[in-house]
């Protein structure tokens, strides 16, 4: 008897305690912006501590919105755009970290969040010199070029992610999207989580692209 009233202790302890841990998360929402006048949205891969997250499209309203699941707590989180990342791997076959490759473009920011009056603090920072990405980052692939900036905000919604409409002028609305189709292949090598590196897009248009936002 003493031991069957320690078991229904033990799972009603721990009934309690899944309760509130599940009960002390909540969904962030992070939208990504797009010229009003591109007739199709395209697919970007999203990942967050190591999961892909899920993206829906509108196309009416010319935006794709994503959400992760965090602590109500959390006040602060790493975004990381860039078209590319590589997995480190240790002599035991197992996962180190990510980068971001030398030589690809990126832009990070720091996003925190003061609950006192509901705004964000955006803040672009860089990456160590080994171009680490930080644990637990929001990732988006996609060239950081096409971004304008980061803005907004409230509780429980990211910053959102505004692309450049003037830079993406160089562009057709159907060279944009090819050019952002290519970027999404050639992340589905990312998909096992981050099992393996990818090379940064290598088709025409992709380069006519690139080249474009630089010069």
């Amino acid at each position: 008897m003493k031991k069957l009233l320690i078991c229904l202790l033990t799972a009603f302890t721990s009934s309690l305690t899944h309760g509130y841990f599940a009960s002390d998360k909540a969904l962030w929402y992070g939208t990504i912006a797009f010229p009003h006048d591109m007739q199709v949205i395209p697919p970007i891969r999203v990942y967050y501590a190591g999961n892909k997250l899920g993206l829906n499209i509108d196309n009416d309203a010319k935006q794709s919105t994503f959400s992760l699941t965090e602590y109500k707590q959390r006040t602060s989180f790493t975004l990381l755009i860039c078209t590319d990342i590589e997995v480190v791997v240790s002599t035991a076959n197992t996962v180190d970290f990510l980068r971001v490759p030398r030589g690809i473009p990126y832009k990070m920011y720091e996003l925190n969040f003061n609950a006192a009056d509901g705004t964000w603090k955006i803040t672009e920072v860089q990456l160590n010199e080994d171009r680490q990405i930080p644990e637990n980052a929001i990732i988006v692939r996609y060239h950081p070029l096409f971004v304008k900036k980061i803005e907004g905000g409230t509780a429980y919604e990211l910053p959102k992610i505004v692309l450049d409409e003037r830079t993406l002028d160089n562009l057709s609305p159907e060279e944009l999207h090819d050019a952002s189709i290519h970027l999404f292949l050639g992340s589905l090598n990312s998909d096992s989580v981050h099992a393996k590196s990818t090379s940064l897009v290598k088709s025409d248009i992709s380069k006519k692209t690139i080249s474009l936002m630089i010069t």
